[in-house]
């Protein structure tokens, strides 16, 4: 796994940033999956990335300083049964586990694992 962090300065001090887990997950032993995270101050979103297709979505907002709720989730049909949602939310969850935050899921998607997948309930806020 390669973490790679830019921190970008916007108008009005805004900072962004964006990181990229190069995870690779080769169910087809074709090509990679990339998930982009792209953090900015009261929202954020990760993204999967094939062959430089997005394969899917997720998006949250932050509801404290180490809260944040995720909101939405969605999979390219060309993507569906790949486990592509389910690769977002392990992202967040690791991303949550590395600065100590907690995961609000709001995403009917997001909930229904939290609440199959026993190993992340340390997150869950």
């Amino acid at each position: 796994m390669i973490h790679l962090k830019l921190k970008i300065n916007r108008i009005h001090n805004t900072m962004i940033t964006i990181s990229l887990l190069n995870l690779t997950f080769r169910e087809d032993n074709t090509c990679d999956m990339t998930i982009e995270h792209i953090q900015e101050e009261d929202s954020g979103c990760f993204k999967a990335i094939e062959n430089n297709q997005v394969a899917g979505k997720m998006t949250y907002s932050w509801r404290t300083k180490d809260t944040f709720v995720i909101n939405h989730t969605e999979v390219d049909p060309i993507f569906s049964g790949r486990g592509v949602g389910k690769k977002l939310v392990m992202s967040a969850v690791m991303f949550a586990r590395e600065n100590s935050f907690k995961i609000v899921p709001a995403c009917s998607f997001v909930k229904a694992l939290f609440e199959k997948i026993e190993a992340i309930q340390d997150v869950k806020g």
